[in-house]
């Protein structure tokens, strides 16, 4: 199911950075994350909720999954063209794009923890099974708000200020966790509110890196692109939640909001040092004037007309 899953967000994400044109691919790129986190949601909450009850739950999956398929068969828009399908190194990604690389694993690392590791977190401080699972939730929630806004100032500004100011953002949401912890019981609704913060300004940074590689790779081998940057993000995602509880094992469970401040810190130093050794050109990412297409109009973008 992983190798069809990430052979899924592979075929997805290269025919989206194909044909979307620069100045609106992080948009587009949000609104596909958008769909896919109400996806998210949906599903932790139906699982967390009936799947106990239920033991057709994963039926019901695959027959959602199969469905999905259908609009796809149906439309008449080119994917990426075949010569674009070579692959791509990750050395020749990181001398162009390290901050997407960075960006990458960034995501992988504090996705898979607040995703997975997180409702045991809840759990160790005294939420019961169903507020553990609404603080996963809420993650989710955080991210699916900030997914466009983030999506459209990342097709305006530099991806890397972008990508800093999250991150400092994650920064002091964990401070507020901290202190709060350290004063008392905190309330469950503060509790979610941290968490939302948290993964708003973590996990809709993988919009922002895929902008920024497509940016500065002037969108060649869009498969191989994004075949590189998934898997950048599969290893975060991975490792992750192995370094989350093996953090969680020696500290104890405020190990894990250590984690995520570890690695934001990390990255924000990371980001000071690139923006300093190389500014912003002033090309693809600053301000651009941007043209609103009606519903219509990108319909007939996605189905164009023989």
């Amino acid at each position: 199911m992983g190798l069809a899953a990430a052979g899924h967000g592979v075929c997805i994400e290269s025919w989206i950075s194909g044909q979307a044109h620069p100045s609106q691919r992080g948009r587009i790129f949000g609104l596909y994350q958008i769909l896919n986190r109400i996806a998210l949601i949906a599903s932790q909450l139906a699982v967390g909720y009936a799947a106990i009850a239920m033991e057709s739950m994963l039926l019901l999956a695959a027959m959602a999954f199969s469905s999905a398929l259908i609009p796809v068969c149906l439309t008449r828009a080119r994917g990426p063209e075949s010569s674009d399908t070579g692959t791509l190194k990750l050395g020749l990604l990181w001398a162009q794009a390290p901050a997407a690389v960075i960006g990458c694993l960034y995501v992988g690392l504090m996705g898979g923890p607040l995703v997975n590791v997180a409702p045991a977190y809840g759990i160790l401080i005294g939420l019961d099974q169903r507020a553990a699972i609404l603080l996963t939730a809420s993650v989710q929630i955080g991210a699916l708000l900030l997914q466009w806004p983030i999506g459209h100032v990342a097709d305006r500004y530099d991806s890397r200020i972008i990508m800093l100011v999250s991150a400092a953002t994650v920064i002091a949401a964990l401070g507020g966790l901290g202190f709060g912890l350290l004063a008392g019981p905190m309330p469950a609704l503060w509790l979610l509110g941290l968490f939302a913060i948290v993964g708003a300004g973590s996990i809709p940074l993988y919009t922002v890196a895929v902008t920024h590689a497509f940016a500065r790779l002037k969108d060649e081998q869009p498969v191989g692109l994004s075949a590189s940057l998934l898997f950048l993000w599969g290893i975060g995602s991975t490792i992750g939640p192995l370094a989350a509880s093996a953090t969680m094992q020696m500290i104890g469970p405020q190990g894990l909001p250590l984690y995520f401040a570890a690695l934001s810190i990390g990255l924000c130093v990371f980001l000071v040092i690139r923006l300093v050794r190389k500014p912003a050109p002033g090309a693809l990412e600053t301000r651009h004037e941007a043209t609103p297409m009606s519903v219509p109009g990108m319909g007939s973008r996605l189905t164009p007309l023989k």
